[in-house]
This record gives C-alpha cells, structure tokens and sequence, in this order.
C-alpha cells in the first residue's frame, strides 16, 4: 500500500484530526475516505447508462412538451 507525505497548515491538521475522532476514525484512514471519495464522486460505473437509464438515438435528450398543467390556487 502506497504512502504520501505532505505538509499542511497547523489549523487544518487540528480540524483533520478533530474531524477523524468525530468518525472514530484513525487520522490516515479518514484522509483515505476523504480522498476516495473525492476521486471517485464524479464517475459513473460501468454500464451505468445502459442499466438505468438505457439508450438513445441522437445528439441530445429531448423533453416531451408538457401542456396539461394542473390548476392551483
């Protein structure tokens, strides 16, 4: 398993410590959270598309023009 150093300011290693205690966490396994879950928030699993949304034909998505609207008040 791979391992970084690297240097932070003294505040923000008081709020990571203070932060891993909160999660009951250690100090390296919370930095580990924090990282996986930033480097991997934006993908999509493979076969995402395909299973939930399904497929389409064309350059774009179009919306079905909506024209019953409900009444309120």
């Amino acid at each position: 398993m791979g391992q970084l150093h690297f240097v932070i300011p003294d505040d923000l290693e008081a709020l990571i410590r203070r932060k891993a205690q909160e999660a009951n966490l250690t100090v390296p396994r919370f930095l580990a959270t924090l990282v996986t879950r930033e480097l991997t928030a934006a993908r999509w699993p493979d076969g995402w598309f395909e299973s939930v949304v399904g497929r389409w034909a064309g350059d774009r998505l179009e919306r079905e023009v909506e024209t019953n609207f409900e009444r309120r008040d």
